[in-house]
């Protein structure tokens, strides 16, 4: 039925449960995994965005 199936993941135990479904598919149907790991390249900017509200400070941030 699929020839491929794409796997997404995190390193989460909800990804790594979902992967183990995949492989345990992708041997009954003879099909290749296509993993795909997913990497937030900017948690510390954005948790810092949220966390900043600049009409608070004034000329504090004025060059």
């Amino acid at each position: 039925m699929y020839s491929r199936i794409l796997v997404p993941t995190d390193g989460s135990a909800t990804a790594t449960q979902g992967l183990s479904e995949a492989i345990t598919l992708a041997r009954d149907l003879k099909s290749t995994l296509v993993l795909l790991y997913v990497v937030n390249e900017y948690p510390l900017m954005m948790e810092m965005a949220a966390a900043i509200n600049y009409a608070d400070h004034g000329d504090t941030f004025a060059s």
